[in-house]
């Protein structure tokens, strides 16, 4: 990509900085004689192998603000010259963007100088202000070469070394495709040739917020969706590209906290990116008639699956755990349950890291990127389907918004007699209704009315939830412990610990009431 000179970059804001355009793949490093040996690597490459050593140095203030802003500063080493880089950590609406700007320098030392050019000015007082000290440190063995692919021409970056930080170390081993010339598309073609030859995963954690990761002796990020904001103009198919974008970075961005397993909320976060994706294929399977959003649907649901027992005991462990102490549980009872929850939540996130790193959900990954940048809904489209999808979104999203709605209402009939089972298919009916609602009640609603509705949703879903909880929570409580008195102790503390809390006489209560104000309500 090109970089700018500093003339040039003194009038840029981060807005029309250069952006790379790249995908992370990772990879097991065992396999690398597999990538530098393939010939179906070989029959596109414009040029031979490059071997260079790469050390680099992260810097950031004392109060570590660059991170904190979201930006990266390294100084690296290839052994002919010596560059600094700044990144953004955040994507661009593109899936595959991110703000880069480099500069070269004498030594292994920043020039601070040459950041007030494209530095916030706050921020750069602060930079100024503190100074700047090394963070961590990368060292990597990069192999590139140059392929020529049918929409683009790619480098192609092995990189194999570690990070370092302190007295915590990881290893990398990735590869790094980026668009030279050419259709971004190009990228995830590469990636799926990539994907016959060894096994690939896509990821979307940079170098630096790993490394940042070793400095806090953290989990990886959460990150939580941002509401949509649309254009009162904005055409459906425009909407379902968005929203598409979104939560396919979105479950990518938590799949790695998913997998880490030291913050539920990170699992949480991850399911819900999952449960949005199948929402927005769902929508759009409405319109292709191509085979992949039904496919994906189900890639989707498997990891879901594979996650559900791991969720459970992190209820088990967050609500059930306090209750029993409350009922008065002895001393061994209470190590025996800790004992028990902690080996099957190890066990079930196990399952989670077994899916995650199947080569399925890689090539998932990968074949849903390829998908979504040749707007491959397009594929054997009506041109009916096309006006439609033409129009602006507000139509579409009322009449959507209205069918999940009364779906919802058809299943949750004679509420108050329904078993626990036709419960929760009212549950799932409601889950589906509050994802599409969070993507398309902005395209037609005032926000205080909108917020309602979606609080009222909320609050039937937490009830239906907590049932479910307590469910298998008396599964997990007997399954472990044996015993009959203890889960009758649980739920009388349970009963007890929810009436002092909520001031109401009982679940079903609280469920039937919260039902009964989602029938009385419409739709903005």
């Amino acid at each position: 990509m090109s970089k700018p000179n500093a003339k040039t970059a003194a009038s840029q804001t981060e807005g029309d900085l250069p952006r790379e355009i790249e995908l992370k793949l990772l990879f097991h490093a065992k396999d690398i004689n597999k990538i530098t040996n393939a010939t179906a690597i070989a029959q596109v490459a414009k040029t031979g192998w490059t071997s260079t050593d790469l050390t680099a140095i992260y810097f950031d203030t004392e109060n570590f603000d660059l991170h904190k802003s979201g930006y990266a500063l390294r100084v690296r080493n290839n052994g002919n010259h010596k560059i600094m880089t700044l990144k953004s950590n955040s994507m661009g609406a593109a899936l595959l963007e991110r703000m880069e700007w480099e500069v070269p320098v004498e030594g292994m030392t920043p020039d601070v100088g040459a950041l007030d050019m494209v530095l916030p000015t706050e921020l750069m007082q602060q930079v100024k202000d503190s100074g700047l000290q090394p963070a961590f440190t990368s060292v990597v063995k990069r192999l590139t070469r140059l392929l020529a692919q049918p929409h683009g021409m790619i480098e192609l970056a092995i990189d194999c070394g570690r990070i370092d930080a302190e007295k915590r170390s990881e290893t990398i081993s990735e590869l790094e495709l980026e668009l030279k010339e050419g259709m971004s598309e190009a990228i995830f073609q590469l990636a799926q040739d990539l994907g016959t030859i060894i096994a690939v995963w896509p990821s979307v954690r940079s170098k630096s917020q790993r490394g940042f990761d070793l400095v806090f002796d953290r989990p990886p990020l959460i990150v939580k969706e941002p509401d949509p904001i649309w254009d009162r103009h904005v055409t459906l198919e425009s909407v379902l590209e968005a929203i598409l974008r979104s939560t396919y970075r979105n479950v990518m961005e938590n799949q790695a906290v998913a997998m880490d397993g030291r913050e539920p909320e990170g699992l949480h976060q991850y399911r819900v990116a999952l449960r949005r994706l199948r929402s927005v294929l769902r929508l759009v399977q409405t319109f292709s008639a191509s085979l992949p959003p039904a496919t994906f649907r189900e890639d989707a649901k498997r990891l879901l699956t594979y996650s559900n027992d791991a969720r459970d005991w992190d209820v088990f462990w967050a609500e059930a755990i306090p209750k029993i102490k409350q009922a008065q549980a002895s001393a061994q009872e209470l190590e025996t349950l800790k004992h028990g929850a902690e080996q099957g939540r190890a066990k079930a996130y196990n399952k989670i890291r077994k899916a995650a790193g199947d080569p399925r959900t890689g090539m998932f990954l990968i074949e849903l990127g390829l998908w979504i940048e040749q707007k491959g809904w397009r594929d054997g489209l009506e041109a009916s389907r096309s006006e439609v999808l033409a129009e602006t979104g507000r139509k579409f999203a009322r009449k959507a918004l209205q069918k999940l709605h009364g779906k919802v209402l058809k299943r949750g009939r004679h509420f108050a007699k329904l078993d626990p089972n036709e419960r929760h298919r009212v549950r799932i009916a409601l889950k589906r209704l509050r994802y599409t609602a969070d993507f398309l009640l902005p395209l037609i609603h005032h926000k205080k009315s909108g917020r309602k509705y979606i609080k009222i949703i909320a609050s039937l879903q937490d009830e239906l939830g907590r049932s479910n909880d307590k469910a298998n929570t008396k599964k997990a409580l007997l399954q472990i412990s044996g015993s009959k008195a203890l889960l009758g102790g649980y739920l009388a503390a349970h009963t007890g610990v929810e009436r002092k809390k909520r001031l109401v006489k009982g679940d079903d209560h609280l469920m039937t009431t919260a039902w009964k104000a989602f029938q009385a309500v419409r739709i903005p």
